[in-house]
């Protein structure tokens, strides 16, 4: 197994959710181009695996950025609450 990220795997996840952030529903495309980061839902740092597209969520990268202010990562039902609060 191997902790390496995966591309294909990566886009695979971000057509799936359609370009859109899962924590805040947001879709940014700019100059042609979806602005969107794939997240881990476990860390890859927790040791070598095999990561499937279920281990994967598309968060903006201002979603993306807030989950990862604390060790371990918000979780997906966190960051929906922390963006419920702000919106």
């Amino acid at each position: 197994m191997t902790s390496v990220r995966d591309r294909k795997l990566a886009d695979a996840r971000k057509k799936n959710d359609n370009y859109t952030c899962q924590s805040c529903n947001n879709q940014y495309f700019v100059n042609n181009k979806y602005i969107i980061d794939c997240h881990h839902l476990n860390p890859i740092n927790l040791g070598k695996r095999k990561t499937k597209i279920e281990d994967l969520i598309s968060l903006c990268p201002t979603c993306h950025r807030i989950a990862h202010t604390r060790v371990p990562p918000y979780s997906l039902r966190e960051l929906r609450e922390i963006m419920e609060k702000h919106a």
